[in-house]
């Protein structure tokens, strides 16, 4: 469910930026165009909301489903390559001691596959919670641990509500005609007005050339010799 939810809020972002890009290219066309402003704002507040709703459920998913198994994957990730190598030397004991051809094969593969994990494991602890130690070349210091990053990423979204909070206080501060749809009608049915006068003047001017030049005498013809 709480997928669902993450889905809807982050349609509901991308609705809101595309609505937002339109009503504020319109309003910078036309200095007078208020409701395009209007709606540019509270489109704004509605991408705003939409990510503080996401962000907390991101926190909320992260505290509740995920930090506690990636601790738990941590300390076994880190446990892992001492406990192959226990195996290690436990079945190299048992090829020691191995009669049949089967038993040799799959031992000396088994070891073999315990040494592989052994250094796999390693490696991926250093990439997932090790930190780059000083000296190490530029390619691998941009390397940095993903797991540690996930933790700041998830502090720093925290930090971030109190943003969102404040942009939404912002917004809501905003004086905006949509508040009262019965007012904002309004607005538009002027706006349509002065549109459409406009658009009839333009109009009624050329017809009144128009009608002036049918005023004129014809052009006579040209007599031919």
């Amino acid at each position: 469910m709480l997928k669902d939810d993450i889905e809807s809020l982050d349609a509901k972002v991308q609705s809101g930026l595309e609505e937002l890009a339109r009503s504020t290219a319109e309003f910078a066309a036309e200095r007078q165009k208020w409701d395009a402003m209007d709606r540019s704002v509270a489109s704004a507040r509605t991408v705003n909301a939409a990510l503080l709703a996401r962000n907390k459920e991101v926190v909320a998913l992260y505290e509740t489903k995920l930090s506690g198994h990636l601790d738990t994957f941590r300390q076994r990730l880190g446990d892992a390559p001492a406990v192959f190598r226990e195996m290690i030397e436990e079945r190299r004991r048992l090829l020691a001691a191995a009669t049949l051809d089967v038993e040799k094969s799959n031992y000396t593969a088994m070891i073999e596959t315990c040494e592989a994990a052994a250094a796999l494991c390693e490696r991926r602890s250093q990439e997932l919670f090790g930190e780059v130690k000083a000296g190490e070349g530029s390619s691998e210091r941009s390397q940095r641990a993903n797991a540690t990053n996930l933790r700041r990423t998830i502090e720093n979204m925290k930090k971030l509500q109190a943003m969102h909070q404040k942009w939404d206080e912002t917004f809501n501060s905003y004086p905006s005609a949509l508040d009262s749809p019965s007012l904002a009608n309004w607005f538009t049915t002027l706006s349509l007005y002065s549109e459409d006068l406009a658009a009839f003047s333009k109009s009624v001017d050329k017809l009144k050339e128009v009608m002036k030049q049918k005023t004129l005498p014809a052009p006579k013809a040209n007599k031919e010799d």
